[in-house]
């Protein structure tokens, strides 16, 4: 017959609770919002007040284009201002017709839109604060429209590009915090969200 042994055995209490599921991902670092400014038309270059590396604030003026076309249509705005201020006091004074007093209002609208369409696309100015990074023309070039003037990015925040895989869709939801590391600033976590 063996003989029963008895083994002393420790026990604790077990608990259950949520284990933080933590994944690294690599990532892209890019401006919150990046602009390509350009003018729509072919001008040669007057002249540039900023350079790569400046900070520039929201309508800040970046560069001028030849203004010779601008000039011509504000002096045909101005005008034809005068032409219907003229036609309008002779109209309501019962001097021209109705069909005259169309034309020349036409006339006004048609040379006040294309003179501020000429501005908007002679003096370029930034829509963004932001950092100037790219300058891709010198003074005096003729622009060619090949490539934007300027790229000014906002870089306050920034954003992060990653590419998490497929099985994560269902678990990564818009509005999670996240912590995140560069290497140039070692250990130092910044927080973000999805």
């Amino acid at each position: 017959m063996e003989k029963e042994t008895t083994v002393k055995v420790k026990t604790k209490q077990c608990f259950e609770r949520e284990v933080e599921q933590i994944e690294t991902f690599t990532a892209t670092v890019e401006a919150n919002v990046k602009n390509n400014i350009s003018s729509k038309m072919a001008l040669r270059i007057d002249n540039i007040f900023v350079e790569v590396g400046d900070k520039v604030k929201k309508g800040q003026k970046l560069a001028t284009l030849e203004p010779i076309n601008l000039t011509q249509a504000k002096l045909q705005m101005e005008n034809d201002s005068l032409e219907f201020v003229r036609t309008d006091n002779l109209y309501k004074a019962g001097g021209v017709s109705k069909s005259v007093w169309d034309v020349r209002k036409m006339a006004y609208s048609i040379s006040s839109d294309t003179y501020k369409n000429l501005l908007e696309n002679t003096v370029l100015t930034s829509p963004i604060s932001g950092i100037v990074t790219a300058r891709n023309y010198d003074k005096g070039d003729m622009y060619n429209m090949a490539a934007p003037l300027f790229v000014v990015e906002e870089i306050t925040p920034v954003k992060l590009k990653i590419n998490a895989s497929e099985k994560l869709f269902t678990s990564v939801k818009k509005g999670m915090p996240v912590d995140v590391k560069l290497d140039v600033y070692g250990d130092e976590a910044f927080k973000g969200t999805v």
